[in-house]
């Protein structure tokens, strides 16, 4: 558009147009090429400063490559099994590019604010989003799997196709995400996608409940790393990493709590979680086998049976939905049908457990070969117990509390 195209009177105060489908796709491959270089720095530089590594610059390349692809849950086959364990807390630095990306392509062009006399809206419309959104995933997207064809070396080969379809879902969900709330509040994100009014009321009363759950899951890893942390720090000092390898250990370990946070959400629902093959850890007891040199795993429960009044943690959920259902019911008139706010009640439950089910199946994956080849908890098992809980919870309190301000006088 030219400069005397945007000062006639039909263009004033029109919205923002965005960046177009080229600007789009090279903002995904700079998003994915600066969240690469966000991994490949810190283990370049604890290369060049080990003074005993035996490493070529070109394999620290590599497995800086590959760290980055496992931040994607892209699968990484090595000799004799596989690796796709994602450490959740370094894969908000994927995740944290895209929405940079997505909130700069629904910016539109800097030199919008430059005209005089021209105003520009804050919000482009959805459909002006769409083909720049889809540019900048297959932008993202190329360059992840780009990065997995040439970090291919020393045994382990990256799952092409799995890197194609993570950056760009990734990408599409992230920066379509951000692109869609650039200038808009989220309510008005809710009227321009149209969603159903059921789906609408409940989104608040589930977002509390997922993030209540997972906060509750946050204390039982803080209290299982207090309790255990003799052990913990026994095996980190067995492991003897030095100054550098100690930093880099303990930027993993950082990464794989919102794992394991995860992972109590699903103990707290009752079918526990796995850490290897034919082991489980679940209110009744754990039962492992060998485990590697982790530190953090010293907090994991050793083999043994726990007493039986540990199953009273199945009953936080359905606390967690009993919550949900008081704020649903507080939010919907006295006059409303009862039958209406038990159905929200029973939504907002189904929603929270779906989108933790889906959370905690991200979470899991293959920590290596062998005995590790499974690790997590089994999500469809998840969604159906904590789906369970929670409605039970949400539809009993959402019943009573509507019932009790139903019958008081007016």
């Amino acid at each position: 558009m030219s400069l005397l195209d945007r000062l006639r009177p039909d263009h004033l105060d029109t919205a923002r147009e965005p960046v177009g489908a080229v600007g789009a796709a090279l903002s995904g491959a700079g998003a994915a090429l600066l969240s690469l270089l966000g991994v490949a720095l810190p283990v370049l530089l604890t290369w060049a400063v080990s003074p005993d590594t035996a490493a070529t610059w070109g394999q620290a390349v590599r497995v800086s490559a590959d760290g980055w692809l496992l931040l994607h849950h892209v699968e990484l086959t090595v000799p004799g099994g596989s690796v796709s364990l994602p450490p959740l807390g370094l894969t908000a630095l994927p995740g944290l590019a895209c929405w940079w990306a997505g909130r700069r392509i629904a910016a539109g062009h800097l030199d919008d604010d430059l005209v005089p006399g021209v105003r520009r809206g804050a919000a482009p419309s959805p459909r002006a989003l769409v083909l720049p959104v889809v540019a900048m995933a297959a932008g993202y997207a190329l360059v992840v799997t780009v990065v997995a064809l040439l970090a291919r070396g020393d045994g382990v080969r990256p799952v092409a196709w799995q890197a194609s379809l993570a950056g760009l879902v990734l990408a599409l969900v992230v920066g379509g995400t951000a692109a869609l709330r650039h200038g808009r509040p989220s309510p008005a994100v809710a009227d321009t996608l149209r969603l159903p009014a059921r789906l609408r009321r409940c989104a608040r009363p589930a977002a509390m409940a997922a993030v209540s759950l997972v906060g509750l899951g946050a204390l039982v890893v803080a209290g299982a790393l207090l309790v255990h942390h003799d052990r913990v720090q026994s095996l980190h000092r067995a492991l003897d990493p030095g100054v550098v390898g100690g930093a880099v250990l303990t930027v993993a370990e950082v990464g794989v709590v919102p794992n394991l946070v995860l992972f109590a959400v699903a103990w707290l629902a009752g079918p526990g979680f796995a850490v290897g093959v034919a082991t489980s850890v679940t209110p009744a007891g754990s039962t492992l086998g060998l485990l590697p040199l982790v530190p953090l795993l010293g907090a994991v429960p050793a083999t043994g049976a726990l007493p039986p009044v540990m199953w009273a943690v199945v009953a936080v959920p359905v606390l967690v939905g009993a919550g949900a259902g008081w704020v649903v019911a507080r939010r919907r008139p006295a006059e409303a049908r009862v039958l209406d706010v038990v159905a929200d009640g029973l939504t907002s439950a189904a929603l929270a457990a779906a989108v933790l089910a889906a959370a905690i199946t991200v979470a899991g994956g293959a920590a290596g070969p062998g005995a590790l080849a499974a690790v997590g908890a089994s999500g469809w098992k998840v969604a159906l117990v904590l789906a369970a809980e929670l409605a039970a919870g949400a539809a009993a309190s959402a019943w009573a509390t509507h019932r009790r301000r139903a019958a008081r006088p007016a």
